[in-house]
């Protein structure tokens, strides 16, 4: 999956949207085009996780981004989960090894290095695969 930064900047956004943008914008370049690794809806919002400008794993609400290539890589799997105490629920669709459980997905949200490890190895076997 694709997609290309339409938008950066916090004040773009609808309010409930706004505290998911670091304080001075996504780090994302307007016209640039980022593979998706996983897509996550919380609460009825949705973020997809790209390599920023800065080569960081970030979260970032889709509505910064348009669709390019809406193709799904055929290691995503689906899963859901009641998350914390508000019993909100948590869709994921991503490789395994992050939408394998609620843990999986929180160890990749607070950069567990063991999680980052594997994230960096799925990319970089997708680039041989591309590189064939």
């Amino acid at each position: 999956m694709i997609i290309r930064a339409i938008k950066k900047q916090r004040q773009e956004c609808p309010e409930k949207i706004r505290p998911l943008i670091p304080g001075t914008g996504a780090f994302v370049s307007l016209g640039k085009e980022y593979d998706v690794h996983t897509v996550v809806v919380i609460d009825g919002i949705m973020l997809v996780q790209i390599v920023d400008d800065l080569g960081y794993p970030a979260w970032l609400p889709c509505m910064l981004f348009e669709i390019v290539n809406g193709v799904i890589p055929c290691d995503w799997k689906c899963n859901f989960f009641t998350q914390n105490e508000d019993a909100q629920i948590c869709t994921v669709f991503g490789p395994e090894f992050i939408s394998q459980s609620e843990d999986a997905y929180q160890a990749m949200v607070e950069l567990d290095a063991a999680q980052v490890d594997l994230f960096w190895k799925r990319i970089d076997a997708l680039s041989l695969r591309e590189d064939s």
